[in-house]
């Protein structure tokens, strides 16, 4: 038995041996025995989710939304960073909920204006000029850094949580990666008076088909909100569960030149020759939760992940006609993105960002 052993920070890596290590009149094994590469960065997405934006009152029926909030775009819309399972994604939610909430209370503050707006100003959001919103937010019972907050249950569903303030000043709007990954039809959360999340659809008289909204006319729910909202507010669950959704068939592919069989993949009306020694798919984090004085989710995460680490593997190949001296080894990442309602394939280079990767290949004779 031979072994070679391949560790390089590219994810396209050429193979160049000093001698030999293969007969090329003879049949051999190849079995890959071990693999250990970095942790892909993020195994959802690096997309824009939901944009929060100012809730107004047209009139006692009807509610819409604007952009008047006293911060930069890119501050009131989110998009999550190298996420890599449900605590990330969570914890990212929160810190720029709590960012945003204590940011507008020191950059100007929220406008009033009661043709447009259903509530005054609420005491908690009433400016604070010259305060510094990381430290010097006067906040008691931190009603203003908890006035929107995204919330968990413990099938993986993540929700929105509006207390009294936010119900009568932010409406959240999903855009459709949101509406993806949350699992929502509506492009709109918010509360109507019976406490519901849902927006109104939109319909033509004359032919019943879908007009989409014009700026500044659309309807967030059917009904305004009532003057008294309790302070607990209101909480809205999404569908998704999201310990399933956060790894949504990605794989670790390793494709090689080296002459092995190819296999033939079929994928909806699509079919491809691959020459690939192997295919992952990505582990999963094994998310807990705790019960005491409140609810703890636990996930443990790795900065390595290994897919093989003996001879007992299914990967194992007959190779023949190659000296196995010069070839090529190739690291990609197959996933499926949505486009216009069908799953498509993607594949991309596995991105190494710096790191090593280890791919250690068994040679047996036959």
């Amino acid at each position: 038995m031979k072994r070679v052993k391949i560790t390089s920070k590219s994810a396209s890596t050429h193979i160049n041996l000093t001698y030999p290590q293969l007969d090329a009149n003879k049949r051999y094994t190849l079995t890959v025995e071990k693999l250990s590469v970095p942790v892909l960065n993020s195994l959802v997405m690096n997309q824009t989710l939901f944009t929060v934006e100012r809730r107004l009152a047209a009139n006692v029926t009807t509610d819409k939304t604007n952009l008047d909030l006293p911060v930069p775009l890119a501050k009131r819309t989110f998009t999550p960073s190298n996420v890599r399972n449900v605590g990330h994604l969570l914890y990212q939610m929160n810190m720029f909920l709590r960012e945003l909430m204590l940011r507008i209370v020191s950059n100007g503050g929220l406008n009033y204006n009661a043709a447009i707006h259903q509530y005054v100003i609420p005491p908690n959001f009433i400016v604070q000029p010259g305060q510094d919103w990381y430290y010097e937010i006067v906040d008691p019972g931190e009603f203003i850094a908890t006035a929107l907050s995204a919330t968990f249950r413990t099938d993986g569903r993540i929700g929105f949580h509006f207390r009294e303030d936010a119900c009568k000043l932010f409406v959240i709007r999903l855009t459709e990666a949101g509406k993806r990954v949350f699992g929502s039809e509506e492009t709109f959360i918010a509360p109507n008076a019976a406490g519901q999340f849902h927006q109104t659809e939109f319909y033509s008289n004359e032919d019943n088909a879908y007009v989409p909204p014009a700026p500044q006319s659309v309807t967030v729910s059917p009904a305004a909100l009532p003057l008294q909202i309790s302070e607990s507010g209101y909480v809205d669950v999404l569908d998704n569960s999201l310990f399933s959704h956060m790894q949504y068939r990605h794989e670790l592919v390793v494709m090689t030149s080296l002459s092995i069989n190819n296999t033939i993949e079929c994928d909806q009306d699509t079919s491809f020759y691959r020459r690939q020694l192997a295919s992952y798919r990505f582990p999963t984090s094994n998310p807990s939760v705790n019960y005491g004085a409140t609810r703890k989710l636990m996930e443990v995460t790795e900065t390595l992940t290994t897919f093989e680490h003996d001879i007992s593997t299914h990967n194992r190949f007959v190779l023949t006609g190659t000296e196995l001296q010069n070839f090529n080894v190739y690291l990609r990442v197959r996933s499926y993105e949505k486009k216009a309602g069908v799953y498509t394939q993607i594949e991309k280079d596995y991105p190494i960002d710096g790191s090593y990767y280890m791919l250690q290949l068994a040679l047996f004779p036959i």
